[in-house]
């Protein structure tokens, strides 16, 4: 039973077998599932673009694409990690200036997810046809 829990989890997430090492990639979308609450709520946007959202994102967590481990990127690994130093800042200032971050700093900051995603959908594209 237990062996068969594992080897579900596993299938779920789109791990290897025996837990080998992924190298510059992560299996899952939870890098931008973990701040999406936090946009809703600076952004204020609409329950229905929340529920949209959230419905897209939970489904794109099942898609076998490998997203890029930010400090093992195989390419641009200095912007990467220069952007992502950037967009913390920025999410530090946002959180500093509740309840009412400047419109400009919040829509600056989403830079940074639509450039990670972006990446790896094209890294992992790469890979594919290549």
């Amino acid at each position: 039973m237990a062996r068969s829990a594992a080897s579900a989890r596993q299938r779920l997430w789109f791990q290897p077998q025996g837990g080998q090492d992924r190298g510059p990639f992560l299996s899952r979308l939870s890098f931008l599932l973990e701040h999406r609450v936090f946009y809703f709520y600076v952004l204020q946007t609409p329950r229905w673009v929340n529920a949209f959202a959230i419905i897209i994102l939970s489904i794109l967590v099942f898609v076998p694409v490998k997203y890029i481990y930010p400090s093992r990127s195989p390419l641009y690994r200095g912007l990467t990690n220069g952007l992502g130093i950037l967009w913390g800042v920025s999410l530090f200032l946002m959180i500093h200036l509740l309840p009412e971050p400047p419109r400009t700093l919040v829509l600056a900051s989403l830079a940074f997810p639509v450039y990670y995603t972006l990446l790896s959908l094209w890294l992992e594209l790469r890979r594919v046809v290549l």
